[in-house]
């Protein structure tokens, strides 16, 4: 008889469970390890959007896919270019190719075939903007990979790889992924209210004289420095100091001829600092502390 599996005393002694096949299935959401950020113009892969493709029973391919890009006012889709289709690691698995579209609109279609394994899997929507972008201009992009059963759909050839039946993603409605915002390179620099104003004993060595803030939360890509000009103001024509190092936490920025040893009598004037072939790099969305110090 039908049921769960148990022992019996007549034939057969052990009856099975049932096993009942079906398709797999394939659930599309936005990625939330794919945030809003700041994206600048005319740098390559820079982020427009990402999707989580979660898939359960059996791998499931993907013949083509569309997606839509919402503008800001004035701008048209065809300002994107080069978009590729990568996952999580980098690695491209459709395009590239350029947007078509109107005003405030674009539209993305990759025509090849992605296979999505079992469990979720993160695509990330990358590629290039024209300079017709201005800053705080903004760009989200979406897809509506099915609509019902029977509906013509944005994913085409949906396909399980085991049962070969055609599957349809769900949810049936769109999916936005998170907005993007058009920033300009820029890097905000300040000085630390600490350390506070004091008495030092001279020999001191690795005195800390002052922490500059480089904020790059606003900055539509990264910033690299490869020399900083700071004002030294003595207060005394004894006030001797060597051995001055900017340090990104415990990285000495500038080491052997670039170490620097202020002169006394131009109180005043500028110091500039040659960084070491890294330079400093302030990436986009971040704060960094650089400590200045002094024998």
């Amino acid at each position: 008889t039908d049921g769960g599996a148990g022992f019996g005393s007549t034939s057969p002694v052990y009856n099975a469970s049932d096993v009942t096949v079906a398709n797999g299935s394939m659930i599309v959401s936005r990625a939330t390890s794919v945030a809003s950020q700041n994206i600048a113009i005319q740098q390559s892969n820079q982020v427009l959007g990402g999707f989580d493709v979660e898939v359960k029973g059996e791998p499931i391919s993907v013949g083509g896919m569309v997606f839509n890009f919402d503008l800001s006012v004035g701008e048209v889709g065809t300002n994107v270019d080069n978009i590729s289709l990568t996952n999580s690691s980098g690695a491209v698995l459709a395009g590239p190719v350029d947007a078509t579209g109107a005003a405030r609109s674009g539209t993305i279609t990759f025509s090849d075939t992605v296979t999505f394994p079992i469990g979720k899997t993160t695509i990330i929507l990358k590629g290039q903007l024209t300079t017709a972008f201005e800053a705080n201009d903004t760009i989200v992009a979406s897809t509506t990979p099915s609509t019902s059963a029977t509906a013509s759909n944005q994913w085409t050839t949906v396909r399980g790889q085991s049962t070969g039946n055609t599957i349809y993603p769900t949810p049936y409605t769109a999916v936005a992924g998170s907005t993007m915002t058009i920033k300009s390179a820029t890097v905000t620099i300040s000085t630390s209210a600490t350390p506070a104003a004091q008495t030092v004993v001279a020999g001191a060595q690795d005195f800390l004289f002052a922490t500059y803030q480089f904020d790059g939360t606003s900055s539509g890509e990264d910033v690299k420095f490869t020399t900083l000009s700071i004002d030294y103001n003595f207060g005394g024509t004894d006030t001797y100091l060597t051995g001055c190092q900017l340090l990104d936490g415990s990285t000495a920025l500038n080491t052997g001829s670039n170490v620097v040893n202020p002169d006394p009598t131009s109180t005043g004037d500028a110091v500039t600092f040659t960084l070491d072939s890294a330079g400093l790099l302030i990436l986009k969305g971040t704060v960094k502390n650089v400590n200045l110090k002094c024998d």
